[in-house]
C-alpha cells in the first residue's frame, strides 16, 4: 500500500534528520514499545521510549552524529485502516570521525492504524536480534 510506504519513508527521514517531533508524530499517543531484542526485556509507553531516543535525535540534528534506519519486510498484512508489518530494521549511528558507534539489526513487528490524519503505530515490538544473513535474505 502506497500510504504505508510513505509512512516508512517518513520514519527513515525523521531519523536521518534527527527530527524528534516528526518521529513522535508517527506513533499514536497511546502506543507501546515492547523490547525483547536486548538483555532488558520490557514494555513501555512510547513517550518513555521517545524520551530515551531524544538525545540521539538531537545530536543528529546538531550534526554531532549521523543516524540512519532502514527497514526490510518479510510480511505486510493490512487493509485501508489497519496494518501489521513484520521484518527487520537496521539502525546505525556514526560519530563525527566516521566511526560506527552503534549498529544493530532487529526483528520487529509494527501494529498500525489509519485515522483521518494518516497512519500511526500502536505497538512496536522489537522481537529479537537479527543477523546479516537474515537481513540479506529480505533484500
Amino acid at each position: 500500500m502506497i500510504e504505508l510506504d510513505r509512512y516508512w519513508d517518513k520514519y527513515v527521514q525523521t531519523v536521518k534528520e534527527g527530527d524528534f517531533e516528526g518521529l513522535k508524530s508517527l506513533y499514536h499517543e497511546d502506543a507501546v514499545l515492547v523490547k525483547a531484542a536486548s538483555v532488558i526485556r520490557t514494555s513501555i509507553p512510547i513517550d518513555k521510549a521517545l524520551a530515551e531516543w531524544k538525545e540521539g535525535l538531537d545530536n543528529t540534528k546538531k550534526g554531532k552524529q549521523i543516524d540512519e534506519v532502514e527497514f526490510r519486510f518479510s510480511q505486510r498484512i493490512g487493509n485501508k485502516t489497519t496494518a501489521h508489518e513484520t521484518g527487520i530494521f537496521m539502525f546505525t549511528s556514526i560519530d563525527n570521525e566516521s566511526k560506527v558507534k552503534v549498529k544493530y539489526l532487529v526483528h520487529f513487528e509494527m501494529l498500525m492504524i489509519r485515522t483521518s490524519d494518516g497512519w500511526y503505530a500502536l505497538m512496536e515490538h522489537q522481537k529479537s536480534d537479527a543477523t546479516e544473513k537474515e537481513w540479506d535474505a529480505l533484500n
